[in-house]
């Protein structure tokens, strides 16, 4: 009686009875090694075949990583994120990454968490 808490499948029963048979084919009798190495290859590029197929399934059918939406900050906030005033913020908005709307002015997040990691002091940059 199996132990296995949900049904098994066919593919992988068919892989336990390949992996029982190992120790059988790695007992191969003298003067057949010729023979038995010929058709081993046969299957290691069957095998490599499915395996490459089985990863191809996998990767198509994993769901793309979900990324929380970018949030926009005004210039106040802004400011307090760089630790600098709201007229710095205006004076250097060519340098940050800006998005207008209307006539206002607001600041992707994660577009100024790039601009600090590129200043940051002993990553090659400077401070704001």
């Amino acid at each position: 009686m199996s132990l296995r808490a949900v049904p098994p499948h066919p593919e992988l029963e068919a892989l336990e009875r390949l992996e029982a048979a190992v120790p059988e084919v790695a007992s191969v009798a003298d003067g057949s090694e010729a023979e038995a190495l010929q058709r081993l290859g046969a299957v290691a590029l069957r095998l490599e075949a499915l395996r490459a197929g089985l990863v191809a399934r996998v990767l198509s059918s994993a769901k793309p990583a979900t990324r929380e939406p970018d949030k926009l900050l005004s210039v106040a906030e802004t400011a307090r994120r760089l630790g600098v005033s709201r007229d710095y913020v205006y004076e250097h908005q060519a340098e940050l990454p800006l998005v207008k709307q209307g006539s206002r002015r607001l600041f992707s997040e994660r577009g100024l968490e790039r601009y600090l990691d590129a200043r940051r002091i002993g990553r090659g940059g400077r401070r704001p």
